[in-house]
C-alpha cells in the first residue's frame, strides 16, 4: 500500500507542476496579446505622422491587431487561466493530504484497511479534479513535461531523498 500511495504522491506532484507551468505559459500569452493590443490602439492615432514613413510596418501591425481582436474570444487565456490554476490550487492540497496519509501509514498510526480507503477516496478527488471544461483544450507540451519532472525530482530528492534514478 505503501508504494501505491508513494506513487499517487508523485503523479498528483507531477500534475500540480504541470499545470503551475502551464498557467505560467497562457498568462504569459494573455500578457502579450494585450501588451500588444493596447500598443496598437493608443498608438495609432498619436504615432501617425511618425509611422507614415514605415506605412507597411504599420499596416501590418494594424492589420495583426486587427486580427487579433476578431479571434481572441475562440483562444480564451484566461479562461484557461482561471480554471488551471484553480485546479493547480486543488491538486497542491490534496498532494498534502496524499503526504499525511503516507506519514501515517509509516508511523502506524493507521490501519491498512484505514490507509486503503483513504487511497482509495484521494483517487477518486484527483480524478474529479483532472476534468476540465469542454471548452478548455491544450495539448501535451514537452518543454513544460520535463520542467515539471525536474521539478517533481527536485522535490522528491528534498523531501523524501529519493535519488534521480528512482523517479525515472
Amino acid at each position: 500500500m505503501r508504494k501505491h500511495i508513494l506513487n499517487q504522491l508523485e503523479e498528483t506532484k507531477f500534475q500540480s507542476f504541470y499545470l503551475a507551468e502551464l498557467v505560467n505559459k497562457y498568462q504569459r500569452r494573455e500578457l502579450f496579446f494585450n501588451i500588444f493590443l493596447a500598443f496598437a490602439a493608443s498608438t495609432s492615432i498619436a504615432t501617425w505622422a511618425i509611422w507614415g514613413r514605415l506605412g507597411m510596418l504599420w499596416g501590418a501591425i494594424i492589420a495583426a491587431s486587427q486580427v487579433l481582436t476578431v479571434i481572441r474570444p475562440y483562444i480564451p487565456y484566461n479562461k484557461y487561466v482561471k480554471q488551471m490554476n484553480e485546479k493547480y490550487q486543488q491538486l497542491n492540497l490534496l498532494s498534502t493530504d496524499v503526504e499525511i496519509l503516507l506519514y501515517k501509514m509509516d508511523g502506524k498510526h493507521i490501519s491498512d484497511k484505514e490507509a486503503n480507503d483513504a487511497f482509495c477516496d484521494l483517487k477518486g478527488k484527483v480524478a474529479a479534479i483532472n476534468h476540465f471544461d469542454d471548452e478548455i483544450i491544450f495539448r501535451d507540451d514537452e518543454k513544460i513535461e520535463t520542467r515539471a519532472i525536474e521539478k517533481l525530482k527536485k522535490y522528491l530528492v528534498k523531501y523524501y531523498d529519493e535519488n534521480e534514478e528512482s523517479n525515472e
